[in-house]
């Protein structure tokens, strides 16, 4: 049931321990369509309710949908040369990102490991 154009609908984002937004009140257009935005606080999973409570001529109706909100997952990348010899300078160069997401200025740590022809393996800081 479609609640009547211009009666406020209820809106409850809900964690599977406590209310986490007080109620939002979007507004149907004439077609039944509404709207509403939100920024969840934290990754989980957040219960969207809306309900509206019906009139004298109709009962009320509600809906919900899950949404399971995840940390973005950056992508690291780099690429330089596959060989070099003692002393020479090596460049690297990479990307940092996730999904055309900007991320603040951050530091990524680049450290160097060097396995000898016995086996053994030493690692470096390099920078950070």
């Amino acid at each position: 049931m479609i609640p009547p154009a211009g009666r406020v609908l209820t809106g409850r984002p809900r964690t599977p321990v406590a209310l986490i937004s007080a109620a939002v009140g979007p507004v149907p257009a004439a077609d039944g369509t509404y709207q509403f935005t939100d920024a969840p606080p934290s990754i989980g999973a957040f219960k969207y309710q809306v309900y509206w409570p019906g009139n004298s001529w109709f009962r009320g109706s509600g809906s919900s949908v899950t949404v399971t909100v995840a940390l973005y997952e950056p992508t690291l990348t780099v690429a330089g040369p596959t060989t070099g010899n003692v002393g020479e300078r090596l460049e690297f160069s990479g990307t940092f990102g996730a999904d055309g997401i900007t991320f603040p200025r951050t530091i990524i740590t680049v450290s160097r490991k060097v396995v000898s022809p016995d086996g053994t393996a030493t690692s470096k800081h390099l920078v950070s």
